[in-house]
C-alpha cells in the first residue's frame, strides 16, 4: 500500500478472560517500528496455519516450530482469523513480528489491515459499432470503493459489470449502443436481460414495447407509471445514456458517470461518494490501477452534468433487496455493538421515551461454551423461500418506512410468547352436509356455473356476433352447455390436435354427434360474457378484465359460499397465456412463468375461497379500505381477509409476510403467520444468533425473539440453510422430531423443529394443492384471445372445488374409497351431463344435425395384409358400394376385419384384391 491511502481497521474480538489474563501475565507494551515489521496478504477464511508456507519463502527459515499469535495470544492454526474474532471478509493484510528468541519461537500478528479496493471492468476495445457507436478505442470502467462497507462495494461494482454485461449483449446481437437507436424489440429484450441480471422474478413490461426513441423521451415519473416498481430498469437506462455521452467526450481527459449520494448500509452509514469512471484507454497491455478516492465535502457535490438522479433509492433496494440477500448463505454478519449503537441513537432520537425495562442491550449466548463460527464459505449457494422478488414493499420508488408501534421503533426480547388470542367459531354446517348427501356431481359444479350463467354467455354472445358480423348465431342455453361439455371432455383425453376430435379415425361419438367441428370454433371465436356497449368507459378504465368480470364474479360468489375453516393459505396462482392481455406478468420460478397472475385463499385441503386477480397495485388499493401505507403483500391479505371472521389463522409465504401486514390483521384478531425476510425483520434478526453460529450447534437448533408488547414472535431455524418465521399465534415451543433427509450420511435423521414451522407446513399447502388439481386436466385450447383462456381456467378451478368438496362429503360419510370418483371420472361425468342437456321449444335456433356417416376408414395396408380377413354377407336391402380402388360396382359382402364392403363375384374378385394387391379374377 502507498502512503496517503485510507486504511479500514479491523476491530478483533477478545473476550474479557483473555485480557485479563494478559494483565496477569505482565504483558508490557512495546514500541515497534515498521522495519521490526513483515507484511503479508491472507483470505480472512483460509486457515491461519497456511500464514507459515506463505512466509517461508520470503525469509527462507522453517516456521514448523513456531506458534502463531494475534498480538500473544495464541490462535489455532486450523482455524481462520475469522473464525477466531476477526470481522470481516476478503483478503486481509497481516503486520506481524517475528520473535527467534529459544523457547518463545512465535509468529507475532499486531496489526491487520483491510486494503482499499480497485475493481476493474474492462470492455473489450473490439466491441465497437457504427451506429451508436460507444467508443473508438478499449475502455476501462473503475469504480473507486474507497470509505464504502464491503457490501456496498459488491453492489456498485455490479452496476459496472451490468454495463459491460449488455455491452456484451448488444455487441453479439447487434443492438445499437444508444438507446435512442432502439426498436420496441429491442427495449423489451433489454428490459428482460436486465430483470435476469439484478433476479427480478416480476415486472409489467408490456408498456413499454416501444421503440427506443419514445423511451428516453419519458421522464422518471413516466417511465416508472408505465412500470410500475421500475426503478432499477429506468437506473440502468440512464447509466447506457450517461455512458454512451460520457464515451464521446472528445476533451480527451476522464468522463465520469457518478453516483455520488450516500449510501445507507445498515448497520453503519456511510456518505462517502461513489464514482463510476469512463476513461479511454488505448490497446496496449492494461495495467493494475489503484484508486485512493475522492472526498467531497457534501453527499450533493455533483461531477459535471452526468449524474445518476436516485442512486440512494436504487443502492438501497439493491442492498436491502431479500431476494438477493436470501439466494447466497453467506449471511452478512451483523456486528452486535454496531446494532446496538444504533439502536440507542434511534430511541435517542424518537420523541418517545423507551418503553421501560428494555433489553435491547441483551445479546444473543451460545448455548455451547467457546463456540467458534464456521470458517465455510458458502458463496453461491441458493436459498429460495419464494418464487418472487419484491424491491420496494410500500410503493413506487418510496422507501420503506420503519416498523414502528405507537411511534416507537419496534424492540424485540428474549421473552416467553404467550398470545393472547380471540376463539374462532366455527360455522354450523350439518343442515348443508344433510342437503349435500344426495348431491350428484352436477349439484356440486351447479354452486358455480348454472343455468343462468350459461344464458347469460348464450345471449351476450348472439347480441355481439350480431354487432360485430351482422349475423345473428342463433346460439342457445343448451349449445353452450353443449360447447363446455366438450371443452371439458376433450381435457380428459388429450389430442395433440383438437381437430382430431372429429377424425374419422379418432373421433368421439359424445362429443361429434352433440356439436360439429366447425361450430365448435365459431361459438368459441364469438365467446362473450357482457355486451361491450352496455359497460360504463369507467368501469372499462378501472378494471383491465371487464370483458370477463361477470363470469370471475358468478365462481367467486361460489367460492365464498364455501364455509370457512379456522385455518387458511393465501398464495399466488398463475393462468398461463402467453399472447396479449390486459396485465401480462412474467414469474420465471414458476411452472408456467408468462400469463396473468391471480391471488388465491384455499383451505388446507384445497377448496379455494376467495381470489383476486392481480391488476395492478394501485387497482389493488381502491378495493381495500384504509390501504394508505400498505405494500402489495399487506393490500393482498387484507383484500383476501375480508369473509374472514375473528381467530382465523393465515398462512402465508414470504412475499406476504411483513410486521406491518400483521399488525394491520390483528386489528381484525386474524393471525398471520408465514416465513419472512430477514430486511422486513431487521430489529429481530440483530437479536437472534447468525446462522454459522447456529450451523456449529447442529441442525435443528432454534432461537425465537417476541416483540415487546407480547403479539408477534419471530423464530429462526436452522435445518440444511436457516428459516426465518414471523408469527403472531406460533411461537418456538413447544417443539417436537421430524425426519429429515441427510445428503451427507444417505440416511434419514431427527431433527428437532418448532411449533411455528410444523403448523406452517400443515397448513400452507392449500393454494399448491388447487394448482395442482387444475394442471392434472387443464382445459389448455391453443387461442389467442385472453377471454377464452380466463373462462377456461375458472372453469378449471370451479371443477376442481366441486370435486374436493364432493370428495370431502363422501368421506365424512363413511363411503368406501373405491365408491368415491375420482377426479378423472368426476369431470367426464360432468361432461357428458352437460353434452347430454338437449332444447325444449328451442329447436328452432339449434343448426341442423350433421348427417350420421356410415363409411368406415380404409385401414392401413399393413393391416390389410397381415391379420385374418373373412368375408360376411350382409342381408342389406341396398348394396354398398365397393371400397377397391377403380372399381364401381357395389357388393353386399363386408370384411368382417376391415369392416369395409368388396366385390366377392364370379366376373371380379375385389376382396382378394384389396388384401393382397393384386387383382385376381375368378
Amino acid at each position: 500500500m502507498s502512503k496517503g491511502e485510507p486504511e479500514e481497521m479491523i476491530e478483533i474480538e477478545i473476550d474479557e478472560q483473555e485480557k485479563q489474563a494478559c494483565l496477569e501475565e505482565g504483558v508490557e507494551e512495546q514500541t515497534i517500528t515498521a522495519s521490526d515489521l513483515i507484511q503479508q496478504d491472507i483470505d480472512i477464511n483460509e486457515p491461519i496455519g497456511n500464514l507459515k508456507k506463505l512466509l517461508e519463502p520470503r525469509i527462507q527459515i522453517s516456521l514448523d516450530a513456531y506458534e502463531i499469535c494475534l498480538q500473544d495470544i495464541q490462535l489455532h492454526p486450523d482455524h481462520s482469523l475469522f473464525d477466531q474474532g476477526v470481522k470481516t471478509d476478503g483478503t486481509v493484510q497481516l503486520s506481524l513480528q517475528i520473535i527467534t528468541k529459544p523457547g518463545e519461537e512465535k509468529l507475532n500478528i499486531l496489526e491487520i489491515v483491510k486494503p482499499v479496493e480497485t475493481v476493474e471492468v474492462v470492455i473489450d476495445p473490439d466491441a465497437a459499432g457504427e451506429d451508436g457507436t460507444l467508443v473508438e478505442e478499449g475502455q476501462l470502467i473503475a469504480v473507486e470503493r474507497s470509505g464504502l462497507s464491503d457490501e456496498t462495494s459488491e453492489q456498485v461494482t455490479r452496476w459496472a459489470a451490468a454495463l459491460e454485461g449488455y455491452r456484451k449483449e448488444q455487441v453479439r446481437l447487434g443492438i445499437p449502443y444508444d438507446p435512442v437507436l432502439w426498436s420496441a424489440d429491442q427495449v423489451i429484450h433489454w428490459a428482460v436481460w436486465v430483470m435476469k441480471e439484478f433476479n427480478i422474478d416480476e415486472m409489467e413490461i408490456g408498456s413499454i414495447h416501444i421503440p427506443g426513441r419514445d423511451l428516453c423521451l419519458f421522464s422518471q415519473e413516466e417511465f416508472l407509471q408505465k412500470v410500475p416498481n421500475g426503478e432499477i430498469l429506468w437506473s440502468h437506462l440512464e447509466l447506457l445514456r450517461k455512458y454512451v455521452l460520457a464515451s464521446q467526450d472528445q476533451s480527451g481527459g476522464d468522463a465520469t458517470v457518478t453516483i455520488d449520494q450516500p449510501v445507507q448500509i445498515i448497520p453503519t452509514q456511510v456518505s462517502t461518494p461513489t464514482a463510476i469512471k469512463v476513461m479511454k484507454q488505448s490497446r496496449g497491455p492494461r495495467t493494475p490501477r489503484i484508486s485512493g478516492g475522492e472526498e467531497r465535502s457534501s453527499p450533493g457535490n455533483r461531477t459535471g452534468k452526468l449524474s445518476l438522479s436516485r442512486p440512494e433509492e436504487l443502492l438501497m433496494a439493491i442492498v436491502e433487496n431479500s431476494d438477493v440477500e436470501e439466494l447466497s448463505d453467506d449471511e452478512d454478519e451483523v456486528d452486535m455493538h454496531a446494532a446496538k449503537l444504533m439502536e440507542e441513537q434511534q430511541s435517542d432520537s424518537d420523541s418517545d421515551d423507551p418503553a421501560p425495562g428494555d433489553d435491547s442491550d441483551e445479546e444473543y449466548i451460545p448455548d455451547a461454551p467457546n463456540a467458534a463460527e464456521d470458517s465455510e464459505n458458502e458463496h453461491g449457494r441458493k436459498h429460495i423461500e419464494n418464487d418472487e422478488l419484491v424491491l420496494e414493499e410500500h410503493g413506487h420508488g418510496q422507501p420503506r418506512p420503519k416498523s414502528r408501534i405507537a411511534g416507537r421503533v419496534q424492540r424485540w426480547r428474549y421473552t416467553p410468547f404467550k398470545p393472547n388470542l380471540v376463539h374462532f367459531e366455527a360455522e354450523d354446517d350439518t343442515v348443508l352436509k344433510d342437503v349435500r348427501a344426495s348431491w350428484q356431481a352436477l349439484n356440486y359444479v351447479e354452486q358455480y356455473i348454472d343455468s343462468e350463467l350459461m344464458k347469460l354467455i348464450a345471449d351476450c354472445t348472439n347480441a355481439m356476433s350480431l354487432v360485430n358480423t351482422g349475423r345473428f348465431l342463433n346460439t342457445s342455453v343448451d349449445e353452450m352447455y353443449h360447447f363446455f361439455g366438450a371443452a371439458i371432455l376433450m381435457s380428459c383425453v388429450p389430442y395433440p390436435q383438437m381437430r382430431m376430435f372429429w377424425s374419422n379415425a379418432l373421433r368421439i361419438p359424445a362429443i361429434t354427434e352433440k356439436i360439429t367441428q366447425d361450430r365448435f370454433f365459431k361459438l368459441r371465436s364469438h365467446l362473450k360474457v357482457v355486451i361491450d356497449n352496455d359497460v360504463p368507459e369507467e368501469q372499462k378504465r378501472i378494471d383491465r378484465f371487464w370483458k370477463v368480470r361477470p363470469y370471475m364474479d358468478r365462481i367467486l360468489a361460489g367460492c365464498r359460499l364455501q364455509i370457512h375453516p379456522e385455518c387458511v393459505s393465501i398464495g399466488e396462482q398463475m393462468i398461463p397465456f402467453t399472447g396479449a392481455c390486459p396485465f401480462w406478468m412474467y414469474l420465471p420460478l414458476k411452472p408456467n412463468p408468462v400469463g396473468m397472475k391471480n391471488f388465491v385463499m384455499a383451505s388446507v385441503d384445497g377448496l379455494v375461497l376467495d381470489f383476486e386477480v392481480y391488476q395492478g397495485s394501485q387497482a389493488l388499493a381502491l378495493q381495500v379500505p384504509d390501504s394508505d401505507g400498505l405494500g402489495l403483500g399487506s393490500l393482498v391479505i387484507k383484500r383476501l381477509s375480508e369473509t374472514l371472521t375473528a381467530g382465523t389463522k393465515v398462512y402465508c409465504d414470504r412475499f406476504f409476510t411483513s410486521t406491518a401486514a400483521v399488525d394491520t390483521m390483528l386489528k381484525d384478531h386474524i393471525y398471520l403467520t408465514g416465513t419472512v425476510m430477514k430486511n422486513r425483520v431487521s430489529q429481530a434478526v440483530s437479536k437472534l444468533p447468525d446462522d454459522k453460529t447456529l450451523k456449529i450447534q447442529g441442525r435443528g437448533t432454534s432461537a425465537a425473539v417476541t416483540r415487546e408488547d407480547g403479539k408477534v414472535c419471530v423464530v429462526k431455524w436452522y435445518d440444511n440453510k436457516p428459516v426465518m418465521m414471523l408469527s403472531t399465534v406460533h411461537a418456538e415451543q413447544p417443539e417436537d422430531q421430524c425426519r429429515r433427509w441427510s445428503k451427507k450420511d444417505k440416511i434419514y435423521v431427527t431433527v428437532t423443529r418448532p411449533s411455528v414451522v410444523r403448523e406452517y407446513n400443515t397448513n400452507m399447502g392449500g393454494v399448491d394443492m388447487s394448482d395442482r388439481m387444475i394442471s392434472y386436466y387443464r382445459m389448455g385450447v391453443r387461442t389467442k384471445k385472453w377471454t377464452v383462456r380466463m373462462l377456461m381456467h375458472f372453469t378449471d378451478l370451479a371443477l376442481a372445488n366441486s370435486w374436493i368438496l364432493y370428495r370431502k362429503d363422501r368421506q365424512e360419510s363413511g363411503t368406501p374409497r373405491k365408491a368415491i370418483m375420482q377426479f378423472l371420472e368426476f369431470r367426464m361425468v360432468v361432461a357428458q351431463v352437460f353434452l347430454s342437456k338437449c332444447d325444449v321449444g328451442n329447436e328452432n335456433l339449434l343448426p341442423p344435425p350433421e348427417k350420421n356417416s356410415r363409411v368406415a376408414p380404409i385401414p392401413h395396408v399393413s393391416v390389410r395384409s397381415t391379420a385374418a380377413h373373412l368375408p360376411d354377407m350382409v342381408p342389406l336391402k341396398n348394396p354398398m358400394r365397393c371400397r377397391m380402388k377403380g372399381c364401381t360396382g357395389k357388393s353386399r359382402v363386408q370384411c368382417v376385419t376391415c369392416n369395409v364392403y368388396l366385390c366377392l363375384t364370379s366376373e371380379r374378385n375385389c376382396f382378394a384384391a384389396f388384401h393382397t394387391g393384386f387383382l385376381k379374377k375368378v
